[in-house]
């Protein structure tokens, strides 16, 4: 077993003490920014959203285009293909921010059909979210089956 010398000792304490500070700085500042109104936040912009696209006899359609548009001013948003098996997903568009209570959060409604040739399906609707205290992330949204008509 070794002994410290009085260096090695005051250096080991030093350390442990820069660390505690360093953490109480991280702290302070956090409860700075909560008690401003301020937290930690993303924008989820389009959120993650998955389903699968059946033609009029409920058969599974591969290679219809999912269109995604803005209902404000219909401006389409992106598009993606249905793979073989009819199903498609697409991931979620985020932005990470602080955000400042007392702002308002307008959210974006979008449409989502399903296009083939002249066939098209209803409408769904999917909407942009605020997830304030970024912890994990919300799973994909289920839009089910798009039957073309």
């Amino acid at each position: 077993m070794k002994v410290l010398g009085v260096s090695e000792t005051r250096n080991m304490a030093t350390c442990a003490a820069s660390g505690i500070t360093s953490f109480v700085w991280i702290v302070v500042a956090s409860a700075v920014l909560m008690l401003g109104g301020c937290a930690p936040a993303v924008y989820v912009a389009v959120p993650a959203f998955h389903g699968r696209v059946l033609d009029a006899d409920s058969h599974p359609f591969g290679g219809a285009t999912i269109e995604l548009a803005n209902i404000r001013d219909g401006l389409q948003v992106a598009t993606l293909t249905s793979r073989p098996d009819g199903t498609f997903s697409r991931p979620e568009d985020g932005r990470f921010f602080f955000y400042f209570a007392g702002f308002d959060f307008a959210a974006v409604v979008y449409s989502v059909s399903a296009v083939e040739g002249v066939h098209r399906s209803p409408t769904t609707r999917l909407s942009s979210d605020l997830r304030v205290w970024v912890i994990g992330s919300r799973p994909s949204k289920d839009l089910g089956d798009l039957r073309l008509q």
